[in-house]
């Protein structure tokens, strides 16, 4: 086994642990195992594929800028694959869901860019590049799932793209100017420290700006439903904010508040995606919103042993 697969591998398997531990902490219990892995999955099989499809793109361009946005369009395949079939799953439709989905995918597409890329990449870049792109992987992501909450699907699609092509352009330049620098990097450690912490600040800049996001949208909706006696008042800051959320303090029972704070999640996006939208799917929604918010309110006023269902 390559170096570059090793290094690669021990940064892709430290974001998905990571990942995996914030959903089911946070909503998702043994669920977040199976989206992670199959976005994961999918990223990597997707990249692969057409790595080696498009091997011979890279003739005479090993090291140049143009195997840099080369490398980065596959990466953005199997990225924009993975999210998209995330996206239709429903996975992403919290923002913060999408910036730690979009890590995984990001991480996982990065190693199979490596690996397919093989010699050409040092162990050094791999690990960086792959640390780089679960950071940028992670405000596609996020990015993804905001644009999805327009209200035009015009708009929504646009947005999409968009986010797509900036992703597209990040890492084939980041890309590109650490091939340029190949040999320096391992006689200048610094440069190299630099590019690790880089990756890090990206990944957890992406984390922040979805959660505070996210804890507008839910605070919102949720301090609405609260005056319409749906759930108690208390509950909406614990509930809208990720760190409060994985506190005991709040409801003590881990699957009881996984579910509580999953299902308050759900009726606070819903109702987001109704304002200003009309048409058979929007009522339709409306519907949906409706039976949650009978659901909760139920659950606090009425038979508290519906706690245990899964909504």
């Amino acid at each position: 086994m390559t170096d570059q697969v090793l290094l690669a591998g021990a940064v892709v398997a430290g974001v998905l642990v990571t990942a995996t531990a914030m959903l089911w902490l946070d909503r998702q219990g043994a669920k977040g195992v199976l989206r992670t892995g199959a976005v994961a999955l999918a990223a990597a099989l997707v990249t692969l594929a057409v790595a080696r499809g498009g091997e011979g793109l890279f003739e005479g361009e090993a090291k140049s800028w143009v195997a840099g946005f080369l490398t980065a369009g596959i990466w953005m395949t199997g990225l924009a694959v993975a999210l998209g079939l995330g996206r239709l799953a429903g996975w992403t439709d919290l923002p913060l869901d999408g910036v730690i989905l979009g890590a995984v995918a990001g991480a996982a597409a990065a190693m199979a860019c490596s690996s397919a890329r093989g010699e050409d990449f040092t162990g050094l870049i791999a690990a960086i590049w792959v640390g780089w792109m679960a950071g940028i992987g992670a405000w596609v992501g996020g990015g993804v799932s905001l644009a999805a909450l327009g209200t035009s699907l015009v708009g929504r699609v646009g947005a999409e793209a968009a986010v797509v092509a900036l992703g597209w352009l990040g890492g084939g330049g980041l890309l590109a100017g650490m091939l340029a620098a190949d040999e320096l990097l391992p006689w200048y450690p610094a440069l190299a420290a630099g590019g690790g912490l880089g990756a890090l600040v990206a990944a957890a800049g992406a984390v922040i700006w979805g959660q505070r996001l996210e804890a507008r949208i839910l605070l919102q909706e949720l301090t609405e439903e609260a005056r319409y006696g749906t759930l108690p008042a208390a509950l909406v800051a614990a509930v809208a904010h990720l760190g409060s959320r994985w506190r005991r303090a709040w409801w003590p029972r881990s699957d009881e508040r996984r579910w509580l704070a999953a299902t308050l999640s759900e009726l606070a996006i819903r109702k987001y995606r109704l304002r200003d939208r009309a048409g058979r799917s929007s009522r339709l929604d409306g519907l949906h919103v409706g039976r949650i918010r009978a659901r909760v309110r139920t659950c606090f006023y009425g038979n508290s042993g519906d706690l245990n269902e899964e909504g």
